[in-house]
C-alpha cells in the first residue's frame, strides 16, 4: 500500500535526476557531488558535498544545495535520453526530519557503521538493501551479504548474494574491483558518477554495496574501507557494517 503512494515520487526522482546526468554529458560538465536528496511538499533538493553552480532550472541559495519545484515537469530539467545511466545507484532512504520531508542518502563511496540496539541495526540495514534491490536507479548494482541478511536474496537472487561464513568472502573481489574502478577514474580524469553518466569507456560503472557482519576481523576488510574512504567519489563502492568494529576499522 506505502508502496503504491511513494512510486510516483520515486520514478519522478529517478527521471530528475537521469535528466540532470544527460545535461552535464551534454555540456560536458562534471555532475554534481551529491551528498543527499530532500525531498519537500513544494520542492526537490540537492545537498552537495562540494559546492558547484547549477545549471537551469536549478537554483542554489547556496553553492551545496541545489533546488528545483517539486511540479517541475521534467521536460525543462534535460532530454529524455532512453539508455541514460542514473548518475547514483546508491540513493537510498533514510528516513523523514521533524518537518515531514523525506531524506535519501548517496551511499556510494561511503562506509557506514550502524551501531546501537542490533535489531534496529540489523533492521535499518535490511532496509537500505531492499531500497537498493527495488528502486530503478539501482537496477545494475551488485549487492553482497557477508554471513548477514541471508533473507535479502529472494529481492533479486541476480544481484543479491549471500556468503555464509566459511564460504567464499567477496570482500577482497570487492577491494580489487574497487582499486580497478579507481584506475579507470583516475585514466579518464573523472569522478565515477560523471563518467557513468556519460558513459565513457568500453564497460559500464557499476556500484557494489557490502552488508558485513563488523566482527569480521580479516585484514583485508579494514584495507578495502581505507580504500573506500581515501577515494572518495572513485571507488564506487559501500561498506555497511552492523555492529560494533574493532578499533582499526572504526570510524
Amino acid at each position: 500500500a506505502i508502496g503504491s503512494l511513494t512510486a510516483p515520487t520515486v520514478e519522478h526522482l529517478d527521471a530528475v535526476l537521469r535528466r540532470l546526468a544527460a545535461t552535464a554529458a551534454h555540456n560536458h560538465t562534471a555532475v554534481p557531488d551529491l551528498a543527499a536528496v530532500e525531498l519537500t511538499a513544494t520542492h526537490l533538493v540537492l545537498h552537495l558535498r562540494t559546492p558547484a553552480t547549477p545549471p537551469p532550472p536549478w537554483q542554489a541559495a547556496t553553492g551545496t544545495a541545489w533546488h528545483i519545484p517539486a511540479d517541475l515537469p521534467v521536460d525543462v530539467i534535460g532530454p529524455d535520453l532512453p539508455d541514460q545511466p542514473a548518475p547514483y545507484p546508491l540513493l537510498a532512504t533514510i528516513g523523514a526530519d521533524d518537518n515531514g520531508h523525506m531524506w535519501l542518502l548517496n551511499l556510494e563511496d561511503l562506509d557506514l557503521t550502524l551501531t546501537g540496539d542490533p535489531t534496529y541495526a540489523g533492521d535499518l540495514a535490511r532496509y537500505l538493501v531492499a531500497e537498493i534491490a527495488c528502486h530503478p536507479w539501482a537496477s545494475g548494482t551488485i549487492v553482497d551479504l557477508v554471513g548477514v541478511g541471508e533473507e535479502l536474496v529472494g529481492l533479486d537472487p541476480d544481484r543479491i548474494h549471500h556468503h555464509p561464513p566459511g564460504t567464499d568472502d567477496p570482500i577482497e573481489d570487492a577491494l580489487a574491483e574497487a582499486v580497478h574502478t579507481i584506475d579507470r577514474a583516475t585514466d579518464a580524469n573523472l569522478d565515477v558518477p560523471t563518467a557513468r553518466s556519460a558513459g565513457v569507456g568500453a564497460d559500464a560503472w557499476p556500484a557494489r554495496l557490502l552488508l558485513v557482519d563488523a566482527n569480521d576481523t580479516q585484514p583485508v576488510l579494514g584495507q578495502l574501507l581505507e580504500v573506500v574512504r581515501t577515494h572518495l567519489g572513485r571507488t564506487a563502492t559501500c561498506v555497511l557494517l552492523t555492529g560494533q568494529p574493532p578499533a582499526t576499522t572504526s570510524r
